[in-house]
């Protein structure tokens, strides 16, 4: 290998891995910064529906579930479930999903939000959050689980285009380190040739 081949080498090398650990920083904190947020967000609908039900006369489950139902920021695959202090469920958005069917142990998850006051987990695809919930000296729990598809999508965007410009930098870094080890070279050629063009007379030029 050619010393500007392999100066080259380096140079591309080093710049591609430290472009590369700051690609992967910048994708790592947008995805728990992400998830933090969406686990947010659950628990605030979640909080926003026992609210609803439980301080507002008016609206009875069913009510709620036709108020839920009707939102416009309702997520994929969401359920809200409230469970009164003897874990009976009171109230759920969503029929068609249980979380007596999601957990093995639905009652560890119950100890754990008493004990913790929160709860975070996830399934395959699918967040799961829980929280206390106190109103007239009874203690609530809150469970609230969803799949943030808008998330996930952005940050597949995102991971994409950290690709493409990662290739981009990479092909003009290459252009930049050929150039670069040439000028490096320059002194050591030129020394070189006039080596090459000494003649027996000229043995003492310096």
């Amino acid at each position: 290998m050619q010393i500007r081949t392999r100066i080259t080498f380096y140079f591309i090398a080093l710049t591609a891995s430290l472009l590369l650990f700051s690609f992967f920083l910048i994708y790592s904190i947008s995805l728990k910064e992400r998830k933090r947020e969406f686990e947010s967000q659950l628990r605030n609908k979640s909080i926003t529906s026992a609210d609803l039900l439980l301080k507002v006369s008016a609206i009875d489950s069913l009510l709620l579930k036709v108020i839920d139902k009707n939102k416009k920021d309702v997520y994929d695959f969401e359920n809200i479930s409230i469970y009164d202090e003897n874990k009976k469920e009171i109230y759920t958005n969503n029929d068609m999903i249980h979380f007596e069917t999601i957990f093995k142990n639905l009652e560890a998850v119950f100890y754990q939000i008493k004990t913790n006051n929160e709860y975070n987990s996830k399934i395959k695809s699918t967040i799961i959050v829980g929280q206390n919930y106190k109103y007239k000296g009874n203690n609530y729990f809150l469970l609230a689980s969803a799949q943030d598809t808008i998330g996930t999508n952005n940050l597949n965007e995102l991971r994409d285009n950290l690709i493409y410009i990662y290739i981009c930098i990479l092909s003009f870094i290459g252009i930049i380190g050929w150039m670069f080890s040439r000028q490096i070279l320059k002194p050591i050629n030129n020394i070189i040739d006039q080596v090459n063009f000494l003649k027996l007379k000229k043995l003492n030029t310096r």
